[in-house]
């Protein structure tokens, strides 16, 4: 045997470990989907909805409605694309900062 060999050591195979942030975070992944896709289709059917395609294709409704109950679904996207960033920093949270100590040593220690 080499000294090469006696210093390589085979590592025994690690077990995987149940990670619950991992879980918590897909949950919320998937809610933050469901929310930005619900959002986006609702973008389309409100307006859709609005018109009449009996009376030539005039809207039903007062378009500044329409338009703020479009906007409120732009605000829905973005609580949509919050709850994806919230996800994303549950799966990978941010390394702790060194602890340093709140009054600074004497110079003479």
């Amino acid at each position: 045997m080499t000294s090469a060999e006696l210093v390589r050591v085979a590592r025994p195979e690690q077990r995987r470990r149940f990670n619950p942030r991992r879980y918590v975070a897909g949950a919320v992944d998937v809610i933050a989907d469901v929310i930005r896709s619900a959002a986006i289709a609702a973008f389309i059917i409100v307006p859709a909805a609005a018109v009449n395609p009996v009376s030539s294709w005039r809207p039903e409704g007062p378009w500044w409605a329409i338009a703020v109950v479009m906007l409120a679904l732009l605000g829905v996207e973005r609580i949509g694309l919050a709850l994806h960033e919230l996800s994303e920093s549950i799966a990978h949270p941010a390394p702790r900062a060194p602890y340093t100590p709140r009054r600074p040593k004497h110079p003479a220690q």
